[in-house]
């Protein structure tokens, strides 16, 4: 058993509750997937067995963000079911916001794009009032719903509100009182895809390097792959095809050490439009297969129509190849 899992007798029961949720906190993002998951499932339920909704609940979202990093979307889905009641309890507009907002996420990422609308409807209203009901118990996020703007080709919708997020920084509203170098450069990363999809290169450029460097900076392990896989996309749509491989292999040298399967998947997608790109059509095809061989990854169903695009051009271009192969041989 590893030393972190039984705090010392001398402490009073409060405070080893809180302790195992400090624990947690730091696994995770130090990227140990496994040994995060007890502490982080003690502290939670010693916060329900004490009634402390609102701290039960701050406990469960990173674990949530943990498990979606992990590639289990399955057991996210299962423990936000499980913390339901405790949301409810809590009696707190924000707590309850942003749990809708983290169902938004989850079923933006299986592609419930209906549901996930719905649920950001709710979390949106919540976060855009001028003053909060209540003093914030936790942080909150916005790069969830601005992801979800991009992917769903609303660019123009997902930069203006990208750029408020960051006008509630200069302005220290309430909506970053507490606030995270993890928030920031997420926020940051979905910043810079914006400014990719529009065109806007230089931009994004500047907000895909930060991002990455706010990451190695707090050793945030278990999501750094995901910075790096972003700006990789930069240097393929800017045809930097050097960078773009050094940036997908430290990623896959992260993802598998830490267990980051999220990472990992969406590197190997990453590496099958690179080599597209390069006209390497076998090694592209190999890629794709790497993941959508990952395990519970065929929950994640964003970037579906990114796959099947890709599968569909590959499809043509070797068979293309082979039709000439055949006419060269006669």
């Amino acid at each position: 058993m590893n030393e972190w899992h039984k705090p010392i007798e001398e402490l009073s029961e409060a405070a080893q509750g809180y302790l195992f949720s400090s624990v947690a906190t730091n696994l995770i993002y130090l990227g140990d997937i496994t040994a995060a998951v007890e502490p982080s499932l003690r502290s939670i339920n010693w916060f329900v067995q004490n009634e402390q909704w609102v701290e039960a609940a701050s406990a469960a979202g990173p674990l949530v963000s943990m498990l979606i990093a992990a590639g289990d979307l399955p057991k996210a889905i299962s423990l936000m079911n499980d913390m339901e009641a405790v949301i409810g309890k809590s009696q707190n507009p924000l707590v309850i916001a942003m749990a809708a907002n983290f169902r938004a996420y989850v079923y933006y990422l299986n592609g419930q794009i209906a549901l996930a609308k719905e649920n950001f409807k709710h979390s949106e209203k919540v976060l855009n009032k001028l003053q909060p009901v209540d003093s914030p118990p936790l942080p909150t996020i916005s790069s969830y719903y601005c992801k979800f703007l991009l992917d769903t080709g609303k660019q123009q919708e997902a930069l203006e509100r990208s750029l408020k997020t960051f006008a509630w920084r200069e302005q220290k509203t309430w909506q970053v009182a507490i606030d995270t170098t993890s928030l920031l450069a997420t926020d940051l990363l979905v910043l810079g895809l914006t400014f990719l999809r529009i065109g806007d290169h230089i931009n994004a450029k500047i907000q895909l390097d930060k991002q990455v460097e706010l990451f190695k900076s707090a050793d945030e392990w278990l999501y750094l792959p995901t910075g790096l896989n972003s700006r990789a996309r930069l240097h393929i749509a800017t045809e930097n095809f050097g960078e773009a491989l050094r940036d997908l292999q430290e990623s896959l040298e992260i993802s598998l050490r830490t267990g980051a399967r999220f990472g990992e998947w969406e590197a190997y997608i990453d590496m099958a439009q690179l080599h597209y790109k390069q006209h390497e059509y076998k090694l592209s095809s190999e890629y794709l297969k790497k993941a959508s061989d990952l395990p519970n990854m065929d929950k994640y169903r964003f970037r579906d129509d990114e796959i099947s695009e890709l599968l569909e051009n590959l499809s043509s271009k070797m068979s293309k190849s082979n039709r000439e192969h055949d006419s060269s041989i006669q």
